[in-house]
């Protein structure tokens, strides 16, 4: 299996892939929902994403759901004005062996292809995250247990905007 656990495969994989990508389109639809509710609010707004990522990309299916609610979540941010920070809350993610794994019975060729989609998993998990961020004017806190440390930045990052307006007189475009 690909998060580490023995047993299953094939029909009850794909269900938990399919029910990641809903549950992905769902924790975007709900950003989508915030962002159309600041939309009315003047100046630059900002909104802070606590998750445990999810994939843009799901190399079985070829599902585009997630691309898809990525790019209309993106583009509305933009013109809302509104940046999206994102935080892993997973903090330090471990891709090795833990005390966790059964690795009984596995050979070397299966232990290391474990191994190897476990970091595959939180690389495409935290790449719908890092896109999110940098989409909208945002950055992204992986690989850290320090979250709060994540909004301190983030918070500091808010300091020092500040919008400069220009407005000509009506007669500047007359014809």
């Amino acid at each position: 299996a690909r998060d580490g656990r023995d047993g299953g495969g094939g029909a009850g994989e794909s269900l938990d892939e399919f029910r990641e990508e809903i549950f992905s389109v769902g924790t975007l639809g709900a950003l989508n929902y915030i962002i159309r509710g600041l939309r009315e609010m003047p100046g630059r707004k900002s909104v802070v994403l606590f998750s445990d990522g999810f994939e843009i990309f799901n190399t079985d299916n070829q599902s585009t759901r997630v691309l898809e609610a990525l790019r209309r979540l993106t583009d509305l941010a933009n013109r809302a004005s509104v940046v999206v920070y994102t935080l892993d809350a997973r903090g330090l993610a471990t891709v090795g062996l833990t005390a966790a794994d059964n690795t009984q019975g596995l050979t070397a060729d299966q232990l290391a292809q474990r191994l190897s989609d476990r970091r595959a998993k939180l690389i495409n998990t935290q790449d719908g995250m890092n896109y999110l961020a940098q989409q909208t004017g945002g950055f992204f806190v992986r690989n850290t247990n320090d979250l709060a440390g994540g909004v301190r930045r983030i918070l500091e990052d808010q300091k020092g905007y500040y919008l400069i307006g220009y407005r000509p007189d009506a007669d500047t475009f007359d014809s």
